[in-house]
C-alpha cells in the first residue's frame, strides 16, 4: 500500500470517528502490506488489521481500543 493511499484511509477514518460514522469509513487494512508504516499516535479505534502484514510498523501510543489483529503478522 502507497504511504499516499494509507493517508487517505485514515483520513477517512478519524472522519468516521470524529462523526460517529455518520461521515467518512472506518478504516479497513485487512490483508494490506503495511511494512515500516508510521502509526504513532494515532487515535485508531476499530481499526481492521485482520490478516495484514506490518512488521516494522509503528503503533507506538496508538489507541487500537476494538481493534481487529486476526491473523496479522506484526513482528
Amino acid at each position: 500500500m502507497t504511504p499516499e493511499k494509507l493517508q487517505e484511509i485514515l483520513a477517512a477514518h478519524k472522519l468516521w470517528l470524529q462523526t460517529d460514522g455518520k461521515k467518512g469509513q472506518r478504516a479497513d487494512l485487512a490483508g494490506a502490506n503495511l511494512t515500516g508504516a508510521k502509526l504513532a499516535d494515532l487515535d485508531l479505534v476499530g481499526l481492521d488489521l485482520t490478516g495484514a502484514v506490518a512488521p516494522q510498523a509503528d503503533f507506538s501510543r496508538a489507541n487500537l481500543e476494538r481493534a481487529r489483529f486476526d491473523g496479522a503478522m506484526l513482528e
